[in-house]
């Protein structure tokens, strides 16, 4: 189920920061932050999306009994940098 959670992490990062998405969802949520500020390059960077997307996934874990509440705080980071190391591995392919 951990391995699961990390290819969601990583699906929804990649949908949220880089692709158009079914009637252009994503892209239009990415273009309501075009400000370039820390919370317009936070929308669109695969890292800090997999964090915010890494952490509800955690808590769903948490709540489906399958880890403990208390380790949300490291299952969080570890999912998110599994997406990242996914993320960058399909960088290194093209």
């Amino acid at each position: 189920m951990i391995l699961a959670a990390v290819f969601a992490t990583y699906y929804v990062a990649l949908s949220l920061t880089q692709q158009e998405g079914p009637f252009r969802v994503f892209e239009r949520f990415r273009n309501l932050f075009v400000v370039d500020n820390w919370l317009g390059r936070g929308v669109r960077c695969v890292v800090c999306v997999s964090l915010y997307a890494a952490v509800g996934f955690a808590c769903l874990l948490a709540y489906g009994g399958l880890i403990m509440w208390y380790e949300v705080l490291i299952v969080a980071p570890a999912l998110a940098g599994g997406a990242v190391t996914v993320a960058h591995s399909n960088e290194r392919r093209r």
